[in-house]
């Protein structure tokens, strides 16, 4: 089934974001 290899996928790029967001948020500070 793709839809679990699209669900990791997904969990990776939403990590990924989360990453980048929370240091745009940090590194200002």
């Amino acid at each position: 089934m793709k839809n679990k290899r699209f669900a990791i996928w997904a969990t990776i790029a939403l990590l990924a974001i989360g990453g980048v967001g929370t240091g745009a948020l940090v590194a200002p500070v």
